[in-house]
């Protein structure tokens, strides 16, 4: 199964085989519930989920918030005043083997990508950060997406990658241990956070996945992806 997260950090979302969602795992509690699924298109794990969802939206747009209700919710349903929407100067360092972009006011703010060649085994290994916020400032760039800023990434190294080497810290750990705790296996955890679902959107599956400590609690999960 596939998860199509919606970054509020409480809900993952699953799907069956045919790409209909069919239910939610609560990160906090690992309970799988039915899946809502809202006029919008999106995914909630109950339609009074989404009822309130839809009522702090108004809040936020009635104290200034501008994002719409999509993009709202995949930046983690923030306040309007948590996240201020800022401009900023973009800086793009692009290389043969680099791909940089972060913002000389919001240096935090970034997505830093290096391709290197293992010399062991001759493939071209791809690792990758992307932050979408400065949570010290409180804002975020307008325009700048991880998402997309991932997409970007793959597409400007193109066939180039053979691997992608990755470890899962932060929100991504904290959602690959809810899936863990809600029965799912390594490899299913590992593909159903946000940074396994860009990466097997690029073209790439699963190969290992290696995490430190106790199973739901992992401090660290590396993780490696293959081109299919």
């Amino acid at each position: 199964m596939l998860v199509v997260s919606i970054k509020n950090r409480r809900h993952n979302y699953f799907e069956n085989e045919s790409h209909e969602v069919i239910g939610a795992v609560d990160s906090e509690s690992g309970a799988v519930s039915d899946a809502y699924i809202s006029p919008e298109g999106m995914p909630f794990p109950s339609e009074e989920n989404y009822r309130i969802a839809r009522q702090e939206y108004e809040d936020y747009l009635a104290n200034g918030g501008t994002l719409s209700f999509q993009d709202w919710m995949t930046e983690g349903r923030p306040e309007a005043g948590q996240w201020r929407v800022v401009e900023a100067t973009r800086r793009e360092t692009l290389g043969d083997d680099t791909y940089h972009v972060t913002y000389d006011e919001y240096p935090r703010i970034h997505i830093f990508g290096r391709l290197q060649n293992n010399y062991q085994n001759g493939d071209m290994e791809l690792t990758f950060d992307v932050r979408s916020y400065d949570d010290v400032a409180g804002v975020r760039v307008e325009g700048f997406y991880a998402s997309t800023e991932v997409r970007n990434m793959f597409d400007y190294f193109g066939n180039r990658v053979d691997a992608v080497n990755n470890t899962y810290i932060a929100d991504s750990l904290d959602d690959f241990n809810a899936l863990i705790r809600s029965g799912r296996t390594l490899e299913e955890a590992a593909a159903q956070v946000r940074v396994g679902q860009w990466t097997e959107q690029a073209g790439f599956r699963i190969e290992s996945v290696v995490p430190e400590g106790a199973p739901g609690n992992y401090t660290s999960v590396r993780v490696r992806f293959r081109r299919e």
